[in-house]
């Protein structure tokens, strides 16, 4: 996700754009700070090279058809998003944040926070966003590559999240497709927000994220 936050007097956050795909609400229920390398740093995030099925190949090609990127076009050559090339495309975004007077935090799943430098440019935000983020296509290509690392099978996720909310203990053998459904989406059952933090238990995170366990 990324945040977009007024100068550090004000402490105000709100949400832009989605550098995630929330797959479910299991995919949205952790916490996270920002705790990353600025847009001044160069710190790469991304270490793994995945191999993209078919339907993710399929994806990365309406993002590259969208922003005319050269440097996705470059990705699709081989049907291999590598670790070199996603980081390429990571900077490509810090240094567009960087020449628009913003700094931008990443955490360890790449949630960003923007920082802008000038604490009046809040009518720029939704510009600058698009320009860094939607046209270049860096959030986009992410959920590609994430989706690849994660389920590189392209196998059926809300079956996996099932049987890993089973096989937790998180609910019984004969929880079905139609109550997860219901669950996730009015967060009822395993989904339950913490009355403390709103967020959801920490296992039924992890299902709804890696339920095939490939991100450990």
């Amino acid at each position: 996700m990324i945040i977009v936050r007024e100068q550090c007097l004000r402490g105000r956050v709100f949400a832009i754009l989605a550098l995630l795909l929330c797959v479910s609400l299991a995919g949205c229920g952790g916490t996270s700070s920002a705790k990353g390398v600025s847009s001044r740093g160069s710190e790469a995030f991304t270490r793994d090279t995945v191999r993209l099925a078919s339907s993710q190949m399929r994806a990365l090609t309406d993002i590259q058809q969208r922003t005319h990127s050269a440097m996705i076009a470059d990705i699709m050559k081989d049907g291999v998003i590598t670790a070199q090339e996603m980081n390429d495309l990571q900077r490509q975004q810090m240094d567009c944040y960087a020449a628009a007077g913003y700094d931008i935090l990443y955490d360890d799943d790449l949630t960003a926070t923007v920082i802008p430098r000038n604490a009046n440019v809040d009518g720029e935000t939704e510009d600058v966003a698009r320009k860094c983020d939607t046209n270049q296509g860096f959030a986009d290509v992410y959920n590609v590559y994430f989706e690849a690392l994660r389920n590189p099978d392209a196998r059926d996720l809300t079956s996996a999240t099932i049987q890993c909310l089973i096989d937790n203990g998180l609910v019984d053998k004969t929880y079905t497709k139609d109550e997860y459904e219901r669950d996730s989406e009015n967060r009822t059952g395993p989904y339950t927000p913490d009355p403390e933090t709103g967020g959801v238990n920490d296992q039924v995170y992890t299902c709804g994220r890696d339920p095939l366990g490939n991100l450990r």
